[in-house]
């Protein structure tokens, strides 16, 4: 099955990935979800968001 969505390569601070995988596990959610659901909350609360 081909992929739907684009990937990239991202380099975090290993606080930043620490937190993301604890989170992950905590809620037995992929980290994709976590760092889609922050974007997506960020872009939710900015007011120059074109979405």
């Amino acid at each position: 099955m081909a992929q739907r969505n684009p990937q990239f390569n991202l380099r975090l601070d290993p606080d930043l990935k620490a937190w993301i995988d604890a989170k992950a596990k905590e809620l037995r959610l992929s980290r994709t979800w976590i760092v889609n659901h922050a974007i997506k909350e960020a872009m939710r609360r900015d007011p120059v968001s074109t979405r």
